[in-house]
């Protein structure tokens, strides 16, 4: 398998630099799964209901990946499909913040099911991932949160995901 040419210089030099702990080879894999799943994420506001109001009470961020190969059509929950989200996850555990604070995250169970974004026509997988505050269920986003998912993003980026759609919200809702 190989990895896409891009602009962009190697992502190799830049992963481990941003964490020396990781693997060249493990580094190489996540750059390959981000390349081969045409991996990217949106970020939405996580909102709740409390006592008739709704209110944003963190993200939820999509990380979406295609099916690697034309040889057929995605169908719900197949094989393939499951092996994309397992990927998905993979590239998810690596991005997530390595330190402990006020934000906390959740991931979604496969859902066996293909997703759609405005404009395409082809199914794509979705691991979807809360991010919430650890102890303060009904609260807003607070910069733990902004900055939990900002370093989740910057991680995606160094791995050479693209953000699709990114919608914050108000947290003065």
């Amino acid at each position: 398998m190989t990895v896409m040419k891009t602009n962009d210089a190697d992502p190799i030099p830049r992963l481990l630099a941003l964490d020396p702990a990781l693997a060249p080879a493990r580094a190489i894999r996540l750059v390959e799964i981000v390349s081969q799943h045409r991996v990217r994420w949106e970020v939405w506001p996580e909102r709740r209901c409390f006592r008739g109001k709704i209110k944003q009470i963190g993200f939820e961020m999509d990380l979406i990946g295609d099916h690697d190969g034309p040889y057929h059509s995605p169908l719900p929950g197949c094989d393939d499909c499951l092996r994309v989200y397992e990927a998905l996850r993979e590239v998810a555990v690596f991005a997530l913040p390595k330190h402990d604070g006020e934000a906390r995250y959740e991931f979604d169970p496969f859902d066996h099911a293909l997703h759609y974004s405005r404009g395409e026509t082809m199914g794509h997988i979705t691991l979807q991932l809360r991010i919430l505050h650890s102890d303060r269920f009904d609260a807003p986003p607070d910069a733990s949160e902004r900055e939990f998912l900002e370093e989740i993003e910057s991680r995606l980026s160094a791995l050479g995901a693209h953000a699709a759609a990114r919608h914050l919200g108000s947290v003065a809702e």
